[in-house]
């Protein structure tokens, strides 16, 4: 066996476009960028640079995101020829390249208009921009898709049809009704998911309920990924947003995240999955855009077009690392309580990455909601150190809540996924004393509301958004998936993994560094003293409101009671899904 091979999985499906796992791939380099701006500045780069093609998946994109590398930008599109087009933000970045005949396109991620509105609403918006920069520049290459996630809850196995989706739809046709009347009808013209199931009424201006039947989207297309020329690409966990636009030194928006690049092999098969998600669903977004005009509304979108993967153009000298893409797939066409699963390479990974372990597991996430966490992590070696780093709490707690919106505030999927976190993360501390650390990050400066649920220490969060795993500086993967059900079984996901003992290490490193504010013999520190090394940064942190005493970010992380469980104006049976609710299993 060759080092690191116990780390991957084997090759699985290779001739199926959609089920393939595709194997290990040694020889390849893998780059780690840290936080938003870095990740920008290098995605953009390659963008400007591109000769063939730019294939590009995200969750959620805004379309005016202003460029963090203009000048390089500038220099690249000369180099290729164009001159004369102002390019300063993503939208004019993918249209200029798309007018050099560069094939662009770009696919973001659709939502249910009624679970998930403002993010519907939000997709297609940006699908418009995008779509307008493109027809300013003359014969621009470019095509974009709104792609909803297919696999769907029948009102026959789906209690949320008599809970929580008429309860939702109920306050958003009152959000609706409460606005302006044309600011009303402008709002529903950009959420052509929920044109079946509300009725306008033109003579009393009021919005209602169709008598439509109530179906659930709760699924959704999660990767993060870019490829350029099918020869170097990028995934991770950014999206570009611009409350992503942060540094290790957290001066901005407060956001952590990661995302890598990679070249070779891997780019290859991050460029086969994008061609066959283009085509597969580009199949489905064609068909919804020929059906959507209903009650004399027209959806203004175009058809997409099928493509090729382009032939990998290697760039650069071989790399260090092996690595491997591991996905999560399930099933676009069968309506049922839970999607059929195709590939769940993230959680075999993480189970099996977990498993090799001996002297450390290292642990960034979003989302830790996994309760089989608690057998993984407990059955390690009594040797082995777990450091977890989470948000304090999920970003849909930081809103503030208003009574007309049926999302603003904690939803009930949040409220769910809290308890469900929290009592893992007691459970974990009381089975691995010594041993086991959960740790949040917070700003050094003073929160001006220091009662708000993301504050910690009198200081507000630095949002964790990151999926980052390391074991033994050996092993690491990054990418789209949190540690819970959906990443884990039902959204459609990309993480690289990958084994490089000398650039996991630099990675973690790095990361410490920022984390703990660079302690100067951070590179002596054994396994055995990584849990008592964070406990003492982090108490000595909490207990601090001084920005200048603080080291680094961390915060030990403090768990929470279950927030609005008893809340009469949630649906009790929403509230109460357990872990073998194939319902719970797929929105929490």
């Amino acid at each position: 066996m060759a080092a690191g091979d116990q780390f991957f999985l084997p090759e699985a499906d290779a001739g199926d476009q959609t089920k393939f796992r595709a194997p290990q791939r040694p020889g390849v380099s893998v780059t780690p960028l840290i936080d938003g701006i870095a990740t920008f500045k290098a995605m953009e780069l390659a963008i400007a640079s591109a000769k063939t093609s730019v294939h590009i998946a995200v969750w959620t994109m805004l379309g005016n995101l202003p460029l963090q590398s203009p000048g390089p930008v500038k220099a690249a599109l000369q180099a290729s020829g164009m001159t004369g087009v102002r390019v300063t933000q993503w939208d004019e970045l993918f249209a200029a390249v798309a007018g050099l005949g560069v094939e662009t396109r770009i696919i973001i991620s659709d939502f249910d208009g009624i679970l998930q509105s403002k993010l519907h609403r939000a997709a297609w918006e940006a699908y418009r921009d995008l779509r307008a920069a493109g027809k300013k520049v003359k014969d621009a290459d470019l095509e974009v898709m709104c792609s909803l996630h297919n696999a769907h809850l029948s009102p026959p196995t789906l209690k949320l049809e008599f809970g929580i989706m008429p309860w939702l739809l109920g306050r958003l046709i009152a959000q609706l009704n409460n606005l302006d009347k044309a600011d009303g009808v402008s709002r529903i013209n950009t959420m052509p998911r929920l044109w079946p199931f509300v009725n306008y009424d033109k003579t009393t201006k009021t919005f209602s309920r169709s008598s439509a039947n109530l179906l659930v989207w709760p699924a959704s297309h999660h990767q993060k990924i870019c490829i350029v020329d099918g020869a170097t690409a990028f995934c991770g966990g950014l999206d570009p947003q611009p409350g992503r636009l942060d540094t290790p030194n957290h001066g901005g928006q407060g956001w952590h995240d990661t995302h890598v690049q990679v070249d070779g092999a891997l780019a290859a098969d991050l460029e086969r999955n994008f061609v066959a998600r283009w085509n597969a669903e580009g199949t489905i977004f064609n068909t919804f855009i020929a059906g959507a005009a209903t009650a004399g509304k027209t959806l203004n979108a175009d058809p997409v077009t099928t493509i090729t993967a382009t032939a990998s153009q290697a760039h650069g000298s071989p790399g260090t690392a092996t690595g491997q893409l591991l996905r999560t797939v399930a099933s676009t066409t069968v309506s049922m309580a839970i999607p059929i699963n195709l590939r769940q390479d993230v959680k075999q990974a993480v189970i099996q990455a977990i498993a090799q372990a001996q002297s450390f597991i290292y642990i960034e996430n979003q989302y830790v909601r996994d309760a089989q966490l608690l057998t993984w992590l407990t059955a390690t070696p009594a040797t082995v150190a777990i450091i977890l780093v989470l948000p304090i709490a999920p970003e849909e707690m930081a809103a503030v809540v208003d009574p007309h919106d049926p999302f603003s505030g904690p939803d009930p999927i949040t409220m769910k996924g809290v308890f469900i976190e929290d009592q893992l993360i007691k459970d974990l501390r009381a089975a691995l004393p010594g041993r086991f650390g959960a740790y949040s990050m917070v700003q050094k400066k003073q929160a001006n509301d220091r009662t708000h649920k993301t504050n910690s220490a009198g200081s507000f969060q630095i949002y964790v958004h990151s999926k980052t795993m390391i074991v033994d500086d050996q092993f690491a993967t990054i990418g789209s998936a949190n540690l819970n059900p959906r990443s884990h079984l039902v959204d459609t996901e990309a993480n690289i993994g990958w084994y490089d003992p000398a650039g996991v290490k630099k990675l973690r490193l790095a990361l410490w560094r920022e984390m703990l504010g660079n302690p100067p013999d951070i590179e002596t520190w054994t396994a055995a003293s990584y849990v008592a090394k964070w406990d003492k940064i982090a108490t000595d942190n909490a207990g601090t409101t001084k920005e200048l005493q603080r080291k680094g970010f961390i915060v030990p992380h403090d768990v929470t009671t279950f927030p609005g469980a008893d809340d009469p104006d949630i649906p009790v049976e929403y509230v109460e899904l357990t872990d073998q609710d194939p319902v719970g299993a797929v929105l929490v």
